[in-house]
């Protein structure tokens, strides 16, 4: 039945990594899942952290020089900012050009205010507006920690009801905005 008098312990949530330069870690993997408490013992120290909506588009990257990528866990996203190499470093969030991407993006701003975001801005929504389907269920938040630009992709889609996934987007245009980071 689950009882918690039987003594197990809850599963940790766990964060699926992408190490993207293999020096940063060379013994380990270079894609694993780990609890959220040993990705803060990890023993690394990139320039940047990647955080990524989905894990599709985890897999997927290719090698970038001092980086180091992460699932973000939804709405657990906070979570990740007493992360201390994480927190320490340059962090770029890719989420969904939806408005639980923007929400999640919200949140994790809130916590790490240095965030910056990949492709979630208004010239990606236009120029991929082709692939984008009908948001069903829109989030209500109303964000307090967007920029401009991203302020301007969330009233667009907000407005025409759209939600773009972020794996849905070309693999080269999103490596060459990669690269440009």
């Amino acid at each position: 039945r689950g009882d918690r008098d039987l003594g197990v312990r809850s599963l940790p949530r766990m964060c699926e990594v992408a190490v993207c330069d293999r020096t940063l870690l060379p013994a380990a993997p270079r894609g694993f899942a780990t609890s959220l408490d040993e990705l803060a013992a990890l023993p690394v120290t990139p320039a940047r952290t990647l955080i990524l909506e989905n894990k599709e588009g985890l897999h997927a990257l290719p090698e970038l020089p001092a980086t180091v990528a992460v699932h973000s866990g939804g709405y657990a996203v906070h979570e990740l900012a007493d992360v201390p190499w994480l927190a320490a470093s340059d962090v770029v969030y890719w989420g969904d050009l939806d408005t639980h991407g923007f929400a999640i993006l919200d949140r994790l701003r809130g916590h790490l205010p240095h965030v910056r975001s990949l492709l979630m801005d208004r010239g990606t929504v236009e120029r991929w507006r082709d692939l984008a389907v009908p948001e069903a269920s829109p989030a209500p938040h109303v964000p307090a920690h967007l920029t401009g630009p991203e302020r301007n992709a969330l009233d667009a889609v907000r407005t025409e009801g759209l939600r773009l996934e972020q794996e849905r987007i070309p693999w080269p245009y999103v490596v060459a905005h990669l690269a440009a980071l």
